[in-house]
C-alpha cells in the first residue's frame, strides 16, 4: 500500500468532517465509514438491477403472454369482488 509522510487535507464523503489522509484516494475519515458507503452502494446497485430485470421481464414478454396475464388478473379481481360482496350478504 502506498502511503506517504505527507498529511492531505480532505472532508469526508459520508460525515462531513474534516480530516487528513496520507493518500489521494482516501474518501472517508474511518473504516467504519467506508464500509457503510460500500454496503449502501451495493444496496442501491442490488435495487437497481432488481427493478431493471423485472422491467426487461416485462418488455420481454409477447402478446399471448400478456394477454393471459391480464386474463389471470381480470379472474383473480372477479373472484375477490364476488368473495366481498357475499361476505356482505352474510352479515345482514
Amino acid at each position: 500500500m502506498a502511503t506517504s509522510k505527507m498529511k492531505i487535507k480532505k472532508v469526508c464523503e459520508w460525515c462531513g468532517t474534516t480530516f487528513y489522509a496520507q493518500k489521494l484516494t482516501t474518501r472517508f475519515c474511518s473504516h467504519r465509514y467506508n464500509n457503510l458507503a460500500y454496503k449502501e452502494a451495493v444496496r442501491q446497485k442490488r435495487v437497481t438491477g432488481s427493478s431493471l430485470c423485472f422491467n426487461h421481464l416485462l418488455l420481454s414478454l409477447n402478446s399471448k403472454c400478456k394477454s393471459l396475464i391480464y386474463y389471470i388478473l381480470i379472474l383473480l379481481f372477479s373472484f375477490l369482488y364476488l368473495l366481498v360482496y357475499n361476505s356482505f350478504d352474510l352479515l345482514k
